[in-house]
């Protein structure tokens, strides 16, 4: 199970595995087996991939976090270094993700998405920057990816909107090779917002269109509220004001979907469930 759950990450069959992960922790016990500590935290992300309603569950997570702070080892296993450092960059973390350029280059994108969300776009940007290195020195596509999309955004903010969309065309290069749903609808989504300020309204629309079916593949209502707002606002922009109100109010039931589900909870195949983009790759992935 440890080893495949990058894939069904990847692939966005969350929750598929979560019955037999349940039977597995069932069998298992509250603890981790001997030297399986790994295996032991993948097992219960899977279990806690499905809607159970189970009140045990935060529980659950608070011990995957135990399990990994008290680690004093580097962490041996893709999905768990990013599950882990994605989030999450003090020394323990550090020290257990290792010193290798992938290693510093995760490091990186969790120093800038942290960045990001406290308010510090410079700082993030030069954070995000950092990673590319790192990723490229392994053969990392979604590595490459998660920088891309942040970078591209950055630059559209800037005014450069052509490198945004050169930052952008390569990410969605990498994601698509890797048949990624979730990072490819946030990618569409990402050059959508740029593509008006090229006066490609069009475009832009059927960017949007085209990011609803992976976010539809994954289940994740957020991505697809995100895609029909903006579909909302290229038909605003495009003076189709009746579409744009039908559109508009769409994302407001699947935000309350959202809710009901426990937020980005639903979903803790990927790293913010420990308070974190994506999902984990293995070296040269």
């Amino acid at each position: 199970m440890a080893e495949l759950s990058w894939l069904w990450r990847l692939r966005g069959l969350y929750g598929e595995q979560a019955a037999t992960a349940r039977e597995l922790l069932a069998a298992v016990g509250a603890e981790p087996p001997a030297g399986l500590a790994e295996e032991y935290v993948l097992c219960v992300i899977n279990a806690l991939s499905g809607e159970s309603g189970d009140p045990a569950d935060q529980r659950r997570l608070a011990r995957v976090e135990d399990v990994l702070a008290g680690l004093s080892r580097p962490l041996r296993l893709p999905f768990t270094v990013v599950l882990w450092s994605v989030p999450t960059t003090n020394d323990r973390v550090r020290g257990q993700v290792g010193g290798d350029a992938w290693g510093r280059a995760l490091l990186d994108v969790g120093l800038g998405f942290q960045e990001q969300f406290a308010g510090r776009p410079t700082a993030s940007e030069e954070s995000f920057a950092r990673s590319p290195a790192g990723f490229r020195a392994t053969g990392d596509r979604w590595g490459m990816a998660n920088c891309l999309d942040p970078l591209g955004m950055f630059a559209d903010w800037r005014g450069d909107h052509r490198r945004a969309l050169e930052l952008l065309d390569e990410g969605l290069s990498y994601v698509k090779e890797l048949a990624a749903s979730e990072e490819t609808s946030d990618l569409l989504r990402t050059r959508a917002t740029v593509l008006p300020h090229q006066g490609e309204l069009v475009e832009a629309r059927e960017h949007f269109s085209q990011a609803l079916t992976p976010a539809r593949t994954v289940g994740l209502a957020d991505k697809l509220a995100g895609a029909l707002r903006g579909l909302g606002d290229a038909a605003r922009l495009a003076g189709d004001t009746g579409h744009a109100r039908a559109l508009q109010r769409r994302p407001g039931g699947l935000r309350r979907q959202l809710v009901r589900q426990g937020g980005e909870r639903a979903h803790p195949h990927r790293p913010r469930p420990f308070r974190g983009h994506g999902g984990a790759p293995r070296r040269g992935a």
